[in-house]
């Protein structure tokens, strides 16, 4: 009796182990920022927070895109911080699709920065992940605060507020969306600086 208590005792607390890694591996491949992504039907935006010592992954290392068709790359309608409105296009430069909220996007941005000299293409950023009805004037406040505890220097941004903005990013944050090899390519999670430099050849 009891080794079949502890059998079915063991065998609980496997499954136990293998939803809690399902769930975190879900909650990374959607660009998740545990206990910090806006909830949803929350008004009100989150306020920025260094996050980069959380949810720590091991870089990519290999190149990895997947070609895309869709025509969403080709048209991004995003904000300038001086209000102007600009359509951008993924065919004609890098666009890099980060959430604030997002430690992946926060790391990656560090890295660009950091390492900005040795890439041939700089993307542009296009901060989002904003709740609905966002103004400009609070998209701005928390890019500032991003760039200034994480030292970013030397990166376009641009602002994103559409509400449905999470057709850009079908899989996960941040997203690159470029053209190599004659090809529209989507590239998403963190990724080790040479294939950010592959990428942005």
């Amino acid at each position: 009796m009891r080794q079949k208590q502890s059998r079915l005792l063991g065998v609980l607390i496997f499954v136990l182990i293998v939803l809690v890694a399902v769930e975190q591996v879900v909650s990374l491949r959607k660009g998740h920022s545990s206990g910090t992504q806006p909830s949803v039907g929350t008004q009100t935006n989150i306020a920025f927070h260094n996050e980069l010592k959380m949810e720590m992954v091991t870089p990519i290392s290999s190149f990895n895109p997947t070609a895309t068709t869709s025509p969403v790359y080709e048209h991004v309608t995003v904000y300038a911080a001086n209000g102007s409105k600009v359509i951008l296009n993924a065919r004609k430069t890098p666009l890099l699709f980060t959430a604030y909220w997002c430690p992946h996007c926060q790391r990656t941005l560090v890295l660009l920065s950091k390492n900005r000299a040795l890439l041939r293409q700089k993307p542009i950023v296009i901060a989002m992940g904003y709740v609905p009805h966002t103004t400009l004037s609070e998209a701005k406040q928390l890019e500032d605060a991003e760039v200034k505890s994480l030292g970013l220097h030397g990166l376009a941004v641009y602002y994103l507020l559409d509400p449905n903005a999470t057709k850009y990013v079908p899989v996960a944050y941040p997203t690159l969306a470029f053209m190599h090899g004659g090809k529209l390519l989507l590239m998403n999670s963190e990724h080790t600086l040479a294939v950010w430099e592959k990428a942005l050849s």
